[in-house]
């Protein structure tokens, strides 16, 4: 899943979970409880105006009440930035109005349909090196660790639909096709119907 924190915009989830290949985007109006602000101080341009005051104003900017505009501050002169907080994977917008965050947690579920997408990947590769035009129907066999077996079965009928497969055997031997994924054996082969 992705939060997004402080954007509550929800009218681009649906491109988003596709682009980024995650299942659901939340939501949260605060980015309190993933990120901490910060003042951050355009020091040439303080300098330039303030001089000798500078060093003064990043002494204080390091305190966790600082308010730029009591040491005088131009709206030019800073930024709010946002700083993710440890131990979470995100990262804050370019406009720091909000901060995004991954949760890179795998379930067994997760991890099994990772590499359901990675066998339906090298099938539909196969399909075109073997020459096969995009509308052909075709029987599917599949060989290969029992890891790999048990994803495919879980997601068969999308893989039968996207790679227009009529059937799917498995076999116990290896098949003509051979690829390695996430250290997990597995072989194909392909007949045009």
């Amino acid at each position: 899943s992705l939060k997004i924190a402080g954007w509550n915009n929800s009218n681009f989830d649906e491109i988003i979970k596709n682009e980024l290949n995650v299942k659901e985007v939340l939501h949260v109006s605060d980015t309190k409880d993933v990120a901490d602000s910060f003042v951050y101080l355009i020091t040439p341009k303080i300098g330039a105006r303030l001089g000798s005051k500078l060093k003064e104003i990043i002494t204080a900017s390091k305190e966790s009440n600082f308010d730029p505009k009591k040491f005088g501050l131009l709206s030019d002169e800073y930024e709010l930035r946002l700083n993710v907080k440890d131990g979470i994977t995100g990262l804050a917008l370019p406009d720091n109005i909000a901060v995004v965050i991954l949760n890179t947690k795998i379930t067994p579920e997760l991890e099994s349909e990772g590499l359901a997408n990675d066998a339906l990947r090298f099938i539909q590769d196969m399909r075109k090196e073997i020459g096969l035009d995009v509308s052909d129907r075709i029987k599917l066999s599949v060989s290969g660790s029992d890891k790999i077996i048990s994803s495919l079965k879980s997601f068969e009928e999308r893989v039968l639909k996207d790679v227009l497969a009529n059937e799917i055997t498995y076999s116990k031997t290896a098949l003509k096709h051979k690829i390695t994924l996430d250290n997990e054996n597995l072989s194909i082969e392909i007949k045009k119907i």
